[in-house]
């Protein structure tokens, strides 16, 4: 079982953007979103999929509230092999950072 950490920081509002790509044995994980602004709240989505797209995810949060400053923990999120793991937030400087074990 090998460890696995990886993240993002949204630069673009409301695009869609992979995190990581799990390995080929999938895992179990769990995704910390820090919303680094001091003044505004946001929405944010997550989600897997073979694909780089929403349209095709296994959504896990959609349009989940995230105030100004604010942080949440989502786990256990456990993925198939070679899953993608997607977010978006509707404003910039939120914080994606996903931890855990792949399978092999």
């Amino acid at each position: 079982m090998a460890t696995r950490a990886n993240g993002v920081n949204i630069t673009t509002a409301n695009l869609t953007t992979t995190v990581d790509t799990v390995g080929t044995s999938g895992g179990t994980y769990s995704i910390q979103i820090v919303n680094r602004s001091a003044d505004s709240d946001c929405t944010v989505q997550l989600g897997l999929s073979a694909t780089n797209s929403f349209e095709d995810a296994r959504r896990i949060l959609h349009n989940e509230s995230l105030s100004a400053g604010a942080q949440m923990t989502y786990s256990p999120i456990v993925c198939e092999g070679s899953d993608k793991v997607l977010a978006q937030a509707s404003i910039t400087n939120v914080n994606f950072l996903l931890m855990g074990h792949d399978e092999a």
